[in-house]
């Protein structure tokens, strides 16, 4: 099972994000690292260069394949993790320690586009199971649709992070429900189809239920408080 660290933000492509004041410290997340396998080299930037939330900044480069870097936010680099140059497989020792670059941020609103971990961790479920629905059940359709709203539900999350207002904060954490609902929908079709099992169902919605659960209760509050 992947590794999801509490406190910091993470990107659909698998980047982590540590927060320390301006400074954004960025690298892959546990599941990347387990992904691409025995890394062997890491294209890294140079400091003073210029990255953009999105954009390719560098690569990592493993024994069976090479998956580019995008950060996760704008901003200056300030220090490269010159370890990674003659020791790139340190990240497989432990991805979240060895971190690729730091940056010095430009735009602290594009924290809103990224995930907390719950929301992450949840995604990657979503991810695992779409993996599994297309390659072992073949499955193309519902699996399709689950991958769409359950990674979204996070996006949405992410967003309401750096809401700039009440009313935008319970609009972005109601799409962020309405996605959820959606894909409660999906697990109980591709369930009640035979597509994953009892076991399968269970382990997921339960997670889902969680989140369920804690997106009304904070949509409640905020309402009641006065939007």
């Amino acid at each position: 099972m992947a590794k999801v660290i509490e406190g910091l933000y993470y990107s659909e492509s698998h980047e982590y994000l540590k927060v320390e004041g301006n400074i954004g410290v960025i690298g892959i997340t546990d599941y990347a690292q387990h992904a691409l396998g025995n890394v062997v080299y890491v294209d890294m930037p140079d400091v003073d260069d210029e990255v953009e939330a999105g954009a390719e900044f560098g690569a990592v480069e493993s024994v069976k394949a090479a998956s580019d870097l995008n950060s996760p936010v704008s901003g200056t680099v300030v220090e490269v993790n010159e370890a990674l140059e003659d020791t790139p497989e340190l990240i497989n020792q432990d991805a979240y320690a060895n971190w690729i670059i730091k940056v010095e941020m430009s735009d602290e609103s594009e924290l809103e586009n990224l995930m907390d971990a719950t929301a992450y961790e949840f995604a990657l479920r979503v991810i695992r199971l779409y993996v599994f629905l297309s390659e072992e059940r073949k499955e193309y359709v519902m699996s399709k649709q689950i991958y769409r709203s359950g990674t979204s539900i996070g996006a949405n999350i992410a967003e309401s992070i750096n809401a700039q207002s009440k009313a935008d904060f319970v609009s972005k954490l109601s799409i962020s429900l309405k996605e959820a609902t959606e894909t409660k929908y999906w697990l109980e079709l591709l369930h009640d189809s035979g597509n994953i099992s009892d076991q399968q169902f269970d382990s997921v919605v339960n997670d889902l239920n969680v989140i369920i659960g804690s997106l009304i209760k904070t949509i409640k509050k905020t309402r009641e408080n006065g939007i």
